[in-house]
C-alpha cells in the first residue's frame, strides 16, 4: 500500500521547496491514472540510473529535449500521458510489461 503525504505536509514541503526545482509527490486522492504515470516514471529513472545516463542521453535514446526528461526525472506526470510515458518505457526496454494489480 502507498502512502502519500498528508495535505499538510504537503503544504510544508512546498514551502521548503519554494522557488527551486523538486519532484512532485503524488496527492493523497491520486486517481488509478496518476499512479500509473507516476510508476512509469519511475520505471524510467530506475532505467536512467542503472545505465549512468545524463538526462541529455537520456533525451537522445527518447528523441526528446533534456527538458522533458527533466519533467519525467521530477514527476511531472501531469505533463504526460500515460500512453506516451508507456511509449518512452518500451523505448528504453522493448520487452518492458505493465503489470495491474
Amino acid at each position: 500500500m502507498r502512502k502519500t503525504p498528508t495535505p499538510q505536509q504537503l503544504k510544508d514541503m512546498d514551502k521548503l521547496a519554494k522557488g527551486k526545482l523538486y519532484s512532485s509527490a503524488l496527492p493523497p486522492h491520486a486517481s488509478l491514472a496518476d499512479h500509473l504515470k507516476h510508476d512509469l516514471c519511475q520505471q524510467i529513472i530506475i532505467f536512467k540510473h542503472k545505465k549512468g545516463l545524463k538526462q541529455k542521453e537520456l533525451g537522445k535514446l527518447l528523441g526528446v529535449h533534456e527538458a522533458r526528461v527533466s519533467e519525467i526525472v521530477h514527476y511531472k506526470i501531469g505533463k504526460f500521458t500515460a500512453d506516451k510515458l508507456m511509449e518512452f518505457l518500451e523505448t528504453l526496454n522493448p520487452r518492458a510489461h505493465v503489470k495491474v494489480s
